[in-house]
């Protein structure tokens, strides 16, 4: 499948999409070059059943190609084409990092249908009634965000925005922040197709951390109060291609140790050791989270000298928790979710673990529907509340830059 256009030479990438019956369109593959390019071709090999799909070889324009403003403005994006026989024009949304698109909604004829997800923030216009050159506009509404990421008081900057690089060559990118009471910046990579950030290291202060995934072949340098620089020392292809972030921080004084990850003959007996250097704290909680879950179960817990408490088995219990969201700083009201499935649970308990830091600091818990208990720091901030026996959620009032980190919810019997 051959396909051209005839934008300007900005435009250095061509993406493959395709698009199943009753599905939304998913990228199969794109290139990415210096020079322009205005033709390409798709060869589909070894050819199934399953390959089936939607090619399109119709010419569409569209404009703006790229929007930078502020938050509460509207913004309005315009589609055309020249295919007069053609009466629904769909829109489409692809969030950075995903591979999949979502859509929005589609005019047909005049008449607009919006997908539930975006009635709320997403408007559509035009009139394909006509035998003429098809028009038709996206409108996202004052006030929202939409893959936008913004710094409403231009206190941080990374740069550059935007690198080409051969292999095996040396790239440096800079972050740097003006937030007086921040002493920590943090790198993060997105790899082409996947939603997780990987924290690729940080500078605390002048002191400079890497991940061991990451030791060799990244460097960090700088001062986190200031200026911070990540260095890729011998780039790859693909595997450094992606988004790299950069986010400054203010890292809690408390520090951790724990046992480094082991692996072990099956049926051997395991010690994972751990001590904090925080003599206030008295409580020391142990959780498991397997793989490829969002939740975290807790084992048990000791209170000074005192004999250990110990819940049921860690694997007996379902959970099910709101996935990972994005919101704009300022937001008013964040409700993460939590239920399961077992009711010998009575006390509900939310945790905050950050991105830098190993431990994981208790917000506070329910028992049945009785008033919340809270830790200090978290009371003034954050509300929990218990629908019933087995379902409570989570909320974050004005959410700022400092409560960015994972949520957990926890079960207890006490």
């Amino acid at each position: 499948m051959n396909c051209s256009h005839t934008r300007d030479a900005a435009h250095t990438q061509m993406h493959w999409y395709r698009q199943r019956p009753g599905e939304t369109m998913t990228l199969v593959v794109f290139t990415a070059i210096k020079e322009k390019t205005e033709s390409g071709a798709l060869t589909v090999k070894d050819l199934k059943p399953q390959d089936s799909g939607v090619c399109l070889s119709l010419e569409v324009r569209q404009s703006p190609s790229e929007i930078i403003t502020n938050p509460g403005v509207n913004v309005q994006i315009f589609c055309s084409h020249d295919k007069t026989d053609y009466r629904m024009m769909l829109w489409y949304q692809r969030s950075p990092g995903d591979t999949a698109m979502k859509l929005i909604g589609y005019l047909y004829f005049k008449d607009v249908k919006m997908e539930d997800l975006y009635i709320k923030d997403f408007n559509l216009s035009g009139d394909l009634s006509v035998n003429t050159v098809k028009n038709g506009s996206l409108i996202t509404l004052a006030g929202q965000e939409h893959n936008v990421y913004l710094s409403k008081e231009q206190k941080v900057f990374q740069s550059p925005a935007e690198l080409f690089s051969k292999p095996n060559a040396l790239v440096n990118l800079s972050f740097t922040h003006q937030i007086q009471s921040y002493d920590t910046i943090l790198w993060y990579q997105r790899s082409a197709g996947d939603t997780s950030l990987k924290l690729i290291g940080y500078m605390s202060y002048r002191n400079a951390k890497v991940e061991t995934p990451f030791q060799g072949h990244f460097e960090v340098s700088g001062d986190g109060e200031k200026t911070a620089h990540l260095h890729i020392l011998n780039t790859r292809h693909p595997e450094d291609s992606g988004e790299y972030f950069g986010a400054a921080s203010q890292v809690s004084a408390l520090t951790f140790h724990q046992s480094s990850p082991l692996i072990v003959k099956e049926n051997s007996e395991v010690q994972i050791d751990c001590s904090h250097d925080d003599t206030n704290l008295l409580t020391m909680l142990w959780y498991q989270q397997r793989q490829n879950s969002l939740s975290m179960n807790l084992i048990g817990y000791t209170y000074g000298q005192s004999p250990p408490n110990y819940e049921g088995r860690v694997d007996s219990v379902t959970f099910e928790q709101s996935p990972s969201q994005i919101v704009e700083e300022g937001t008013e009201e964040l409700e993460i979710n939590c239920s399961y499935d077992d009711t010998n649970l009575p006390a509900m308990l939310w945790y905050q673990h950050k991105e830098s830091s190993q431990s994981m600091s208790l917000i506070g818990f329910t028992v049945l529907k009785s008033e919340p208990t809270y830790e200090g720091q978290f009371e003034r901030n954050f509300s929990i509340k218990r629908e019933d026996y087995l379902k409570g959620s989570l909320i974050i009032h004005t959410v700022n830059p400092s409560d960015s980190a994972v949520y957990f919810c926890a079960a207890s019997t006490q």
